[in-house]
């Protein structure tokens, strides 16, 4: 019977890596194979330095146990599949990248990504499912440079209220006036947290931008920048810091 990790393993493993223990030690000394503490080191490490947090991995188990609950039900009881919760977020997954298309980064995005993360704490702040656009950033190579993961899923919030934010700012640590918020939606990444105080900058998207026309109103936003010179991010946000 397949034997599944809890918190009381999770706190073994954080401790037995602080002390430089292998993950074949690590799994012989709690009964696993070497690959599932392998599987479960990769997936719950966290940031741009990949270490294993145990309230981050309780955190993640928990949001596949939750996103899977439903799927499984489905899968199981109307489709009469058998397969594990692993396997059911996995082939949603392969479902969404079909139904998705091609994923990739604007030109110029890993250079300020990896610039900025060397001066400031990065953290995402998106109304997404957290499983998925986890995977999302490690496959874009782009998690690493990510210290903080917000997520609507996570929090129960959507990014048009302000207690997304708020709630953000508990994750963090941080107050407002140290925040910088930074998308290409002018209404829920710029004048939401703006609203609580947070500084931010609007990316604008051509591709978007137009319907935000009622809100500026014929007036250039205060601290905007087009998504085609993304890469003078870092000396905008410089020059106002």
């Amino acid at each position: 019977m397949y034997k599944h990790i809890k918190q009381n393993d999770r706190v073994c493993i954080a401790l037995m890596l602080r002390q430089a223990h292998t993950k074949t030690q690590i799994g012989k000394e709690l009964g696993f194979d070497r690959s599932t503490i392998s599987r479960e080191i990769k997936r719950n490490s966290k940031g741009k330095d990949r270490i294993y947090k145990v309230s981050w991995a309780n955190k993640q188990a928990k949001d596949r146990r939750k996103l899977s609950k439903v799927n499984y039900r489905i899968i199981d009881n109307d489709l009469k599949l058998q397969l594990s919760k692993e396997e059911i977020i996995s082939l949603i997954y392969e479902y969404r990248k079909a139904s998705r298309g091609w994923l990739r980064l604007y030109p110029g995005v890993f250079d300020v990504l990896s610039r900025l993360s060397k001066e400031y704490i990065l953290s995402t702040a998106s109304h997404t499912q957290g499983c998925f656009t986890q995977i999302e950033l490690q496959e874009m190579d782009i998690e690493q440079f990510f210290s903080h993961f917000i997520y609507t899923s996570d929090i129960g919030f959507r990014k048009e209220s302000v207690d997304f934010y708020k709630s953000a700012l508990e994750i963090v640590g941080k107050k407002p006036t140290d925040c910088w918020m930074i998308g290409d939606n002018y209404d829920v990444d710029v004048l939401v947290p703006q609203s609580l105080g947070i500084k931010a900058v609007w990316l604008k998207n051509p591709a978007t931008s137009d319907r935000y026309a009622e809100y500026i109103k014929g007036r250039k936003p205060q601290n905007s920048i087009d998504l085609e010179n993304i890469r003078e991010l870092p000396d905008l946000i410089d020059s106002i810091v």
